[in-house]
């Protein structure tokens, strides 16, 4: 749950108190109640001491308001940490002038006022402790910084090839990630886990890896590799130990199972009926881009969702989730059961459809993010 509460500190400060999670549902909520507190005259802030945590999307809405002109006055360190990654105008607001570090696992922003009647050794007690407060601060963020995973590796899944990642991969490096993107021939699932673990040998230092759909299968696999410091599956197959994507999809039909879209050539390889692919595979994507990627989909080895996983690397690592909520490939339920088995940290994309690491790559971007700041 999420508690809003509107405060008034002072006259011209304007405040909103948010306690609990920031889910992706919440966002809308959120934004309503900075409009109305923006129809005030004076300063608008949000104070996030309170927030436990912080969804994909709510990690972008809270960019996009400090843009806006809102200050955060108050937040949990491992929220700073994801917004600071944003400089320019965002890096002003967050850290205004005066602000004040307080103990290590809280970050709150205070101005100094000097009270009439104050003595002049407590006030030099106070802008020493000041002092101490934001070197305590600047250790905490460098260490932050230190331990973040800077590589990111990504995964596309069947029927698809890695120019789908573009947005995904744009936001990345510009926020200061290393980004690799892994071309898979989808000949064998032995060679797309060789293609992947090629890449992962190429990093330097330990990364996130990432994959969407057929994908999330080849990474279950790869993901043992020592590099691999956190996994996260866009809505992706997850697979245990002894098990195979197809036989698992049976706990939870997708529509596109239950369909005629899925086409198989002579030799055994498998592709979407291009007249179909925008309804299964890219309904939030334009008429023309889905046709494009229909008629450049790369044809993927039947025998590949039956590949049986030998050891599962969500098993013994950190993994996170984004279910695509209108998914017609996937069965959101099932992306939603595989989270709960591997106790992913889940994140919903309410509208999305299969393609969503093309059509939001915001949410995308935010949730690799995430598993970037928190995976060791």
């Amino acid at each position: 749950m999420l508690k809003i509460t509107s405060l008034s500190r002072q006259s011209r400060m304007r405040t909103l108190k948010l306690e609990g999670e920031i889910q992706d549902r919440w966002v809308c909520a959120v934004r309503d109640a900075c409009a109305q507190c923006g129809r005030r005259p004076g300063r608008r802030c949000l104070d996030l001491v309170a927030v436990t945590f912080v969804e994909g999307a709510g990690v972008q809405l809270l960019r996009d308001l400090m843009r806006e002109g809102i200050e955060i006055i108050a937040c949990s360190s491992f929220i700073g940490d994801l917004l600071q990654r944003d400089r320019g105008a965002v890096s002003d607001r967050l850290f205004p002038t005066g602000s004040l570090h307080v103990g290590k696992d809280r970050t709150m922003f205070t101005h100094l006022r000097v009270v009439r009647g104050i003595s002049q050794s407590l006030f030099v007690a106070l802008l020493m402790l000041t002092g101490c407060a934001r070197s305590a601060q600047n250790e905490d963020s460098a260490q932050n910084e230190e331990h973040r995973v800077r590589n990111i590796v990504l995964v596309h899944g069947a029927w698809a090839d890695g120019s789908g990642w573009k947005g995904v991969h744009d936001i990345l490096v510009k926020d200061g990630y290393n980004v690799a993107i892994v071309q898979e021939p989808e000949t064998s699932f032995k060679d797309d886990v060789a293609a992947t673990k090629r890449v992962l040998a190429q990093q330097d230092g330990s990364c996130i890896l990432v994959a969407h759909s057929y994908g999330g299968a080849v990474i279950t696999e790869a993901g043992t590799d020592p590099s691999v410091a956190g996994l996260a599956y866009i809505a992706a197959h997850m697979p245990d130990a002894g098990e195979n994507e197809a036989d698992v999809g049976k706990r939870f039909p997708s529509d596109l199972s239950k369909s005629t879209a899925i086409k198989k050539t002579s030799d055994g390889f498998t592709y979407l009926d291009p007249a179909q692919f925008h309804e299964y595979f890219a309904a939030d994507l334009s008429t023309e881009q889905a046709a494009f990627m229909a008629r450049s989909q790369v044809l993927n080895l039947a025998d590949n969702f039956k590949a049986v996983i030998t050891t599962a690397a969500w098993r013994s690592k950190p993994s996170w989730m984004l279910v695509a909520a209108k998914d017609r490939t996937i069965n959101p339920d099932l992306q939603r059961w595989y989270a709960a088995r591997a106790k992913s940290r889940k994140v919903e994309v309410p509208s999305a459809s299969h393609s969503v690491y093309v059509s939001r790559p915001k949410e995308v971007a935010a949730l690799i993010e995430e598993a970037a700041a928190h995976a060791r």
